[in-house]
């Protein structure tokens, strides 16, 4: 904090981990962090690899943990497109498929 030289990582990382109010905290918890927060804003993947640093998907991608609360979220969205189509599937009309050639004939 006053620009001394830091005698060990470990040592360090532990002071300002808590320091933060994150204690145990590990390194790599503030990469994902980095690579998830503009995932989860909207920033195209393209942009957000650059970001990061990241050169390939396969890096990108072990980086961007998805959580519990996102996947609930597309598991909702998912439900609503199909609560929103079922009435649209329902008014279609779905034929044997020799009884639909000999309408189309």
């Amino acid at each position: 904090m006053n620009g001394g030289h830091i005698e060990s990582f470990v040592t360090a990382w532990k002071t300002a981990t808590r320091r933060i109010g994150k204690p145990g905290a590990l390194f790599h918890d503030f990469r994902r962090t980095a690579v998830g927060n503009p995932n989860r804003s909207g920033v195209p993947v393209k942009i957000a690899m650059e970001l990061v640093g990241h050169k390939t998907m396969a890096i990108y991608h072990r980086y961007n943990i998805v959580d519990k609360n996102r996947l609930r979220a597309g598991a909702t969205k998912l439900a609503q497109f199909f609560a929103d189509n079922e009435t649209k599937a329902a008014e279609q009309k779905v034929l044997p498929i020799g009884q639909a050639a000999k309408e189309v004939a």
